[in-house]
């Protein structure tokens, strides 16, 4: 249930429950008042028929008035009153000034029983003969029973209060339990989890607190997750440091030394001379193509890294990505098989593209046998290049009619299954050797080319059988309408 609701029932509760038990005291009080009503009336009906046969009698208003009888008949609680006819009293047991009434008042309400706060009132006139010679008035006091009300009204009203204050601790107590108590270990929460210390999840509703806690814990994972992957990232900006490093003293070590060999020109011949700049050259490209690829993949990481796109014409993008790597090709005896069938142009950067396809080819070209088969294939629709892909190359990835296809596939040892997963990382190697990769690179020409091809709306695939060989496949989107 949702706090608002919550609180809004709680509100009504609290202005209803105590109407309700105010409504029932005053029912209680009252049944118990019509109660005691009916008992004190039988009660003076019962006194009044013992008064009656004294009060009727007509001598007590000619002069034969028997006031100790009277006074024997009264008490605290029953004062008699006799009048003559005229409205003169003629006894009462209250000693005061006899003075007339109002004749009109005296006759009205004759042989009822009129009910007041404190009193019962009973009038009657008296005849002889039919002639009417005098009136009585009986008053009896209900002290005992104002008491009493009194007393009962105090006790429901504290009644009452103790059920109001009842219901306002236990409000106070479900709003404590329902609202603070959880407000309070959210704060809890947070304080520890800024200050780093450990703490207990509590378990989460579907009401605002609820979600709050939700958006919390995950904001906390969330965070968790980030600090993870920075330290991550952290400790492969270190090995990568390292590794570059490594790299580049090797080659840098080999240039010192062909470099100083070469300052004692009189013991050495021109041909070797010759042979030792070609290497000092070679090295020191190779060191300048491993920084040119460390700072690519460092821009690539960042999240601003530019890419500006231009529409291109696809048949001629591919003939052009795909040609001029006979020479690459010729060291080894390699075959080169190319094939491009795009027609619908795409949106790219021409020169991250080609830097992509280099990629792939030189590491083709490294990894392919001797007098093996490269192919370079481009293409929309696999049927036109399935029979020169490997068997073992599932066609689903072409299922998108929105997508053109860079296919590159070479022969030789090939990927084991529980490595593919890892060639896109930084620095890896299959082999797991860095000594091994005989200056062809820095190894992050995957990892570059992955890259790129994501950030062009793009996925890579790779198929791989040992001993047979390799082929990965790009994927690119065509160029549409609403692209920019």
């Amino acid at each position: 249930m949702k706090i608002k609701t919550w609180l809004l029932i709680s509100y009504l509760l609290m202005m209803v429950l105590p109407l309700l038990s105010a409504y029932f005291l005053f029912v209680s009080i009252s049944n118990y008042y019509d109660t005691k009503k009916v008992d004190q009336f039988y009660e003076v009906k019962s006194r009044l028929s013992n008064l009656h046969p004294i009060l009727r009698d007509p001598t007590m208003y000619t002069g034969n008035l028997n006031e100790s009888l009277l006074d024997a008949h009264s008490d605290e609680t029953v004062q008699i009153k006799l009048y003559r006819h005229d409205g003169a009293v003629l006894y009462t047991t209250i000693h005061e000034v006899f003075q007339i009434p109002n004749v009109e008042e005296l006759y009205t309400n004759l042989y009822e029983v009129d009910e007041h706060l404190n009193t019962f009132t009973y009038k009657e006139p008296v005849f002889d003969e039919g002639q009417l010679i005098g009136l009585y008035e009986v008053e009896m006091y209900r002290e005992h029973f104002v008491q009493t009300m009194k007393e009962r009204t105090w006790i429901t009203f504290g009644i009452f209060i103790a059920i109001f204050l009842l219901i306002y601790v236990l409000m106070m107590l479900l709003l404590h339990q329902k609202v603070n108590k959880r407000l309070n270990h959210l704060k809890e929460e947070m304080t520890a989890f800024a200050s780093g210390s450990s703490y207990e999840k509590m378990k989460t509703s579907h009401d605002e607190i609820g979600q709050l806690q939700q958006h919390f814990y995950n904001m906390r994972e969330e965070m968790e997750r980030t600090q993870s992957e920075l330290e991550e990232e952290q400790k492969e900006k270190e090995y990568m440091i390292a590794a570059i490093s490594h790299d580049l003293k090797t080659p840098l070590t080999s240039i010192k030394a062909y470099a100083e060999a070469l300052q004692d020109q009189e013991m050495m011949s021109e041909d070797k001379q010759q042979i030792y700049k070609n290497t000092i050259i070679e090295k020191a490209d190779f060191m300048k193509q491993m920084l040119d690829d460390l700072t690519t993949y460092t821009l690539l990481q960042g999240e601003k890294a530019p890419l500006e796109k231009v529409q291109v014409d696809g048949a001629e993008l591919f003939e052009m990505l795909l040609a001029d790597y006979d020479a690459l090709c010729e060291k080894k005896n390699i075959q080169l098989i190319t094939k491009n069938t795009v027609q619908h142009p795409l949106l790219v950067n021409v020169k991250e593209m080609i830097r992509v396809i280099d990629n792939f080819v030189v590491n083709a070209v490294h990894h392919s046998k001797m007098d093996g088969v490269i192919h370079l294939l481009a293409f929309e629709n696999i049927a036109d290049v399935a029979e020169l892909l490997f068997p073992f190359v599932d066609p689903s990835f072409s299922q998108r009619e929105d997508m053109v296809y860079v296919a590159i596939q070479n022969e030789g040892k090939g990927i084991p299954n529980d490595k593919i997963g890892y060639i896109f990382d930084p620095l890896y190697q299959v082999d797991g050797a860095r000594s091994k990769r005989d200056a062809i690179g820095s190894g992050l020409g995957l990892t570059i080319a992955k890259s790129i091809v994501e950030m062009h709306g793009g996925e890579l695939f790779v198929y791989s059988k040992e001993n047979i060989g390799v082929c990965f496949v790009m994927m690119l989107p065509k160029m549409r309408e609403d692209m920019e």
